[in-house]
């Protein structure tokens, strides 16, 4: 059930296969920084996803900001809270599509995504159960984000950006130019994966694939919680040189696996 439309949308049920049993947010693509490299040929610009990420985009005018978009995301999440009984709360996915450009947008929907997380009381169960990624970390402060209940890793496309977010106080999340992965779902080094190896930044490095592309979870999330993958709600990737793995995934998968080629020929 879409709650708020137009250039933002808040859906208590996803569709989404992959991210499962969880509410979810979406925004129009203007809010999308510059430096996404994904920009021109985004994961949710074909398929199904893509007919309510037109939609949301042709809805988007110049009076839409990213701060009246954030503050609109930010009030669709807390209406979630007034709208539905306790024991159908679910995990909130931020930013299916879109994003927070600036510190002060990346604030406002963190506290309203903070008032989810410890108001439902999933924080009882999930260490940060509102959660998602951002391709903004190299403009937005990571304390921004740092609200009780809320994981936002940065979504990165080389070592060498990975080594940057953390800099920047980041966990990190990495697209792998493939649409499988290194290993079956084991945790691996870095410079043993033929798409870094060679790379300094690279050395030392943890990579650990998705568990829900590996076949080692069901979903990111799960109405019984059982077969629940949940690494994404997790932000302490950095202390231990961890970083999730990403293969690319969708209809444009060829198109992001190009442009994750392009950023490494690049560096």
């Amino acid at each position: 059930m879409a709650i708020t439309t137009k250039p933002v949308s808040v859906t208590y049920a996803s569709k989404n296969s992959k991210i499962g049993y969880c509410a979810s947010t979406g925004l129009a693509q203007a809010t999308c920084p510059p430096s996404c490299a994904f920009r021109a040929h985004c994961m949710v610009t074909s398929g199904v996803m893509s007919i309510t990420t037109h939609q949301r985009n042709r809805a988007a005018g110049p009076q839409h900001t990213a701060a009246v978009l954030a503050q609109a995301e930010a009030d669709g999440i807390r209406s979630l809270l007034r709208r539905r009984p306790r024991a159908a709360w679910r995990a909130l996915r931020i930013h299916t599509v879109g994003d927070a450009p600036t510190t002060t947008a990346a604030a406002t929907i963190a506290a309203a995504a903070s008032e989810y997380a410890v108001g439902t009381g999933l924080t009882a169960v999930m260490r940060t159960p509102s959660y998602g990624f951002t391709h903004a970390w190299r403009d937005v402060d990571a304390c921004a984000w740092d609200q009780p209940g809320v994981s936002v890793l940065a979504s990165c496309e080389t070592p060498e950006d990975v080594r940057l977010a953390w800099a920047r106080g980041y966990g990190a999340a990495i697209v792998r130019p493939s649409e499988s992965h290194y290993t079956d779902g084991r945790a691996y080094l870095a410079q043993d994966d033929p798409f870094y190896a060679g790379r300094a930044a690279a050395v030392g490095m943890r990579l650990l694939p998705c568990p829900e592309q590996t076949g080692r979870a069901a979903a990111c999330n799960t109405a019984e919680g059982s077969g629940a993958c949940r690494l994404c709600l997790n932000r302490g990737f950095r202390p231990y040189g961890m970083v999730l793995v990403l293969a690319a995934h969708g209809d444009s998968a060829a198109d992001v696996i190009a442009a994750v080629q392009a950023r490494l020929d690049a560096c």
